[in-house]
């Protein structure tokens, strides 16, 4: 194999460079309201699959094409990506990477990807990669926004992109409980019985803010598991609800909790509904000098 920056060439079996590709990275924002979560499901709308939707007509490919190798195919027909939202789960910004036949320059590239996409996605901050470049393993930090309205009553447009809570929120409680969580625990109550990885995460950050009518909570960790942020704020506002302590929500993140505490956990905790979430942040080590944990409701929504 020859590199050149970003260009790739492909030798077939007889040694001669056969294909040519270039790779990017981008940024991508969507509503997860209209979308059966990110990841291709079968005879389901998803992010992913609107994406490569995209990446075949401008590699112009059809699926069942067989003149070009594997390792062609599979990189022309697939993107990677720096998370896997679930169903009815927003993104500010979730990370992709893609490889082309053509060599575009990033912005017209990103003119050509958003006049194509649904209005629901949009792609930006879009740069030249290297072919090794795979944001799910080259991310070191995931950020999380739980976005809360907490006014009288619900106006109609942010149905579907928050969650109404309609009783005030008690903040310095809040962080009490979210406090709890940083660090190095055992997670094994907070997700699913779907979920088969290793339960032991790290929270690097979690905190709760007040704006007017709106409260957002960030929780960030290198990853997570399978609903994690969402029944971790289910437990916390358990908490504000007078249902658990400070001191069960310890117990909850010991380890053998899941055996010792799994009905009494399914009972009194929660897990948030999705359309209150979004993938907030994805920090790669070049990032790190940024303020990554500062939120800008206007900026980042609007």
């Amino acid at each position: 194999m020859e590199k050149s920056n970003n260009k790739i060439f492909e030798q077939d079996s007889s040694g001669l460079f056969s294909s040519e590709l270039y790779y990017y990275r981008a940024s991508i924002a969507y509503s997860g309201k209209e979308f059966y979560g990110f990841q291709v499901q079968e005879n389901q709308r998803s992010v992913q699959q609107e994406i490569e939707n995209v990446l075949l007509q401008i590699n112009k490919k059809k699926k069942n094409q067989t003149d070009i190798n594997s390792f062609v195919e599979k990189e022309l027909f697939r993107i990677r990506y720096a998370g896997r939202t679930d169903r009815g789960v927003h993104a500010i910004e979730n990370v992709i990477s893609f490889a082309l036949k053509k060599n575009f320059e990033p912005d017209k590239l990103e003119k050509i990807f958003n006049h194509i996409l649904c209005p629901s996605i949009r792609l930006y901050n879009c740069k030249r990669a290297d072919k090794s470049f795979n944001p799910r393993y080259a991310a070191i930090e995931r950020v999380y926004l739980y976005l809360i309205y907490s006014g009288e009553k619900l106006k109609p447009f942010l149905k579907d992109l928050s969650f109404f809570y309609k009783d005030k929120i008690d903040i310095f409680k809040l962080n009490e409980a979210l406090s709890i969580f940083q660090g190095e625990h055992d997670f094994s109550l907070f997700t699913t019985s779907l979920e088969k990885r290793n339960p032991i995460r790290k929270i690097y950050f979690a905190k709760a803010y007040n704006n007017d009518d709106f409260n957002h909570i960030l929780i960030s960790g290198k990853s997570f598991l399978h609903k994690q942020v969402r029944f971790i704020i289910g437990c916390c506002f358990s908490y504000l609800k007078g249902k658990i302590s400070l001191n069960d929500i310890e117990a909850y993140l010991k380890p053998a909790a899941r055996n010792k505490f799994k009905l009494e956990f399914s009972r009194n905790i929660e897990v948030f509904p999705p359309e209150g979430l979004y993938l907030y942040k994805v920090i790669f080590p070049d990032d790190k000098n940024e303020d990554i944990y500062s939120f800008s409701f206007q900026k980042s929504l609007f």
